[in-house]
């Protein structure tokens, strides 16, 4: 396993209330792991070190090592970081949350939609993951939702945990309605129990799509239309 292999891509979280669907203002962005080789997502070469715990280290040691070293070049902006599940199984993840704990305000902590294969049992100990990763002060991100784990039961079993929830911009009408009953949930649900959930609409790649978003309150967009991402941190405002 050679971590020179791969990079990380950051692509940008845009906030489109007090702007246009042409200029957004970026002060966030989620951390993507990508291959040289092919330039996406390494998923067999990532699964192969989720099943070697010490091959799990030595990703864990490098992916800490760039991402501090990106949060020391630009203090001032968000992180979203995604984890799946199955890394809750080794050692290695709890001290990512311990070495990261001074940057806690600038780091969320993305849940994927992927169920832990390797360690089924984890799904059962789920509160006791959020918990353990709020006892580090990081707000918690819904990966995906609606999707794979993340569905509207468990959201709701657990939603004192949840600080935001990702949601994918599909091109079918069933999607857009889902999106929009999700617009008007959240709000109800920020009312009733004072709650901050935010939102993030993905796969937002056209203007269109960016307009229909913001005309229903949808401010936090994520997509190509707002770009790929870089391996450089680039402001878009």
């Amino acid at each position: 396993m050679r971590t020179d292999d791969f990079y990380l891509l950051f692509q940008p979280i845009v906030n489109v209330e007090t702007s246009e669907t042409k200029v957004a203002k970026v002060d966030e962005y989620e951390v993507l792991l990508r291959s040289y080789k092919t330039d996406t997502f390494p998923s067999d070469e990532f699964h192969f070190i989720l099943s070697h715990e010490e091959y799990y280290i030595i990703f864990m040691d490098w992916f800490s090592e760039k991402l501090e070293e990106k949060l020391n070049q630009h203090p001032e902006i968000l992180l979203s970081v995604n984890f799946d599940l199955d890394q809750f199984q080794y050692i290695g993840t709890i001290q990512f949350l311990e070495r990261f704990n001074s940057y806690s305000e600038n780091i969320l902590i993305e849940i994927t939609e992927c169920f832990p294969t390797r360690n089924p049992e984890l799904l059962d100990s789920l509160p006791d993951i959020l918990k353990k990763i709020k006892q580090y002060h990081y707000k918690i991100v819904i990966d995906d939702f609606t999707e794979g784990i993340n569905t509207y039961f468990l959201y709701k079993k657990y939603r004192s945990y949840y600080n935001r929830l990702k949601i994918t911009y599909k091109n079918n009408v069933l999607s857009w309605l889902n999106i929009v009953f999700l617009a008007y949930y959240v709000r109800l649900i920020n009312k009733i129990y004072s709650k901050e959930i935010s939102i993030v609409v993905e796969k937002i790649d056209t203007v269109n799509k960016a307009k229909w978003m913001r005309k229903f309150g949808l401010y936090r967009q994520q997509g190509y239309y707002w770009g790929k991402g870089s391996e450089k941190i680039e402001q878009l405002d």
